[in-house]
């Protein structure tokens, strides 16, 4: 599964999902819904805005925000399946709702932590690979995957030459990103992750 790995802050990543949704038919999906509530849609950039949460990663691990884009140009609407929760597992909650499909491109948010920035990822599955883990039963076989290679490549290509204000070992960093390392922000895949990274 190829991942672009990059340092965004807030306003970074909302740069990028505009650059998203202006592929047509391009909408934005919560991978996980919260405990007790259906899975959230994103129809524009507004919508990815007000999420508060948006640029903030409160466990430091890269995972904090976890979202997935859709066109129809590539695939039918993915599989929503409810997850059921055993008693007690989380107090007081019941069931989530999760989606699945290996045409589904995955953009796994992270953010400020304290001191802290770590890495977003944006990822996806080849036809190979996803034929290899039997993608097929998530709905593989239907996919476009001429129109998923468009677009895959459309996305890495913004991030990785248009709006990369520098670079770090393999990583991308955004301008937002790149002020606040400058302004003293330590730049690290988790917060608490041994390596740090240093813009020359």
């Amino acid at each position: 599964m190829p991942w672009v790995r990059f340092f965004a802050a807030r306003q970074d990543l909302l740069e990028f999902i505009t650059f998203a949704f202006a592929q047509p038919g391009l909408q934005v999906l919560e991978v996980d819904s919260g405990f007790d509530r259906e899975l959230r849609r994103f129809a524009d950039r507004d919508a990815v805005a007000a999420l508060s949460e948006l640029g903030l990663d409160p466990h430091g691990d890269g995972f904090a925000l976890q979202l997935a884009l859709w066109t129809p140009a590539v695939m039918k609407f993915p599989s929503v399946r409810r997850i059921d929760l055993k008693p007690a597992a989380v107090p007081g909650r019941t069931f989530r709702f999760t989606i699945e499909s290996a045409g589904l491109i995955v953009l796994q948010c992270g953010g400020r932590h304290e001191g802290v920035l770590t890495t977003s990822k944006l990822g996806w599955f080849t036809e190979a690979g996803a034929r290899k883990r039997a993608a097929e039963e998530q709905g593989g076989a239907m996919i476009d995957w001429t129109e998923h290679r468009r677009l895959t490549s459309r996305l890495r290509y913004h991030l990785t030459e248009r709006v990369a204000a520098a670079r770090v070992s393999s990583r991308v960093v955004m301008a937002e990103a790149l002020q606040l390392h400058r302004a003293g922000v330590s730049l690290k895949d988790r917060a608490r992750g041994p390596e740090t990274f240093a813009v020359p």
